[in-house]
Order: structure tokens, then sequence, then C-alpha cells
């Protein structure tokens, strides 16, 4: 019957909503989902910033941790949590911001080494700025636009995530 359908998210997380029967359940799952994905944010754009702007130790250590969480397969890995934990809403929550924050501190490490190159940021320490006025007025608002991009995909996923995990 659902073959012919499009595969998009808009398709997929309204027959996750319909197929829902409690009435207040889809906004516990909405609910946690945004939080998560907040929380998920803060750390990936803060840990991507850091690798991205200082470089060294911060780049190592960064980017080294994100490729040990990025080798484990998240949903193999959620399950057998699942399993082994009673299944609640704090682990899933805890679960889901484990594996997720990855992606965005790679996106954000890499939009940052490019901005952190640009002739404003450049003029900013030239001008005396510190490094966290300039990540936060200068770097940050220019790599804001795939952060949105990202932060909705993430809000979709991580409705699928849990719903499959409930």
């Amino acid at each position: 019957g659902l073959d012919s359908l499009p595969h998009c998210g808009a398709v997929v997380v309204l027959l996750t909503l319909a197929g829902m029967t409690h009435k207040d359940s889809y906004k516990q799952i909405f609910v946690t989902t945004v939080v998560i994905t907040l929380i998920v944010a803060a750390i990936g754009i803060a840990l991507g910033l850091a690798a991205g702007y200082f470089r060294g130790i911060w780049e190592t250590v960064v980017l080294r941790v994100v490729d040990v969480f990025m080798s484990f397969p998240s949903n193999v890995f959620a399950l057998v949590l699942v399993a082994v934990f009673q299944p609640s809403v704090a682990l899933l929550t805890i679960v889901i911001g484990v594996l997720s924050w990855v992606s965005f501190a790679k996106l954000i490490y890499s939009q940052t080494i490019s901005v952190k190159e640009k002739e404003y940021v450049e003029a900013a320490k030239a001008l005396g700025n510190s490094d966290g006025r300039i990540l936060v007025k200068y770097i940050l608002p220019n790599v804001m636009a795939p952060i949105w991009i990202t932060f909705t995909l993430h809000l979709g996923m991580g409705i699928l995530i849990e719903s499959g995990l409930s």
C-alpha cells in the first residue's frame, strides 16, 4: 500500500504521528526531540567552533572523539542500550544525544576553518578583539545557514529514532 508514496521526510513524519494512538504521545516525542536537538546542537557547535578556530590540540582531540563516535553503528548501539537498560525518556534522550552531536561538530568545524580565513575576521583580530568575541560576533553568524539545515534534519531523524525505540 505505501510503496507508491515518495520517500520524503514529511510523509514519514505524518505517518509516524498518525500511527500513535495516545493523544499526548506525539507531543512528548516532539518536545523531547526538540530538547535533544537543541542540546546536541549546542555541544556540536561549541566543539566545532573550538576545533576549527583554535586548531592544534583542540582540533586533534575533538576530531578523534568524533571519529570514535562515528565508528559505532548508531542504530545497533541504541538498540543495545535500550535492551540492556529499562526504556525511558531519559535513556532515549541520552542515547540520541550521544550519537547525534558529531554531525554538528564536523559541519561547524569545516565551516569555521573556511570563515576564519576571511578578511573581516583578520581585521577583527588586528583591532584587538578577543577570541570569544570573534567567535560569537564574526564567525558564528556566518556559519548559521548550515546549522539551521542540520537542525531541521535532526528534528526529523530524532522523531524517527525516538518512535522506533519507544
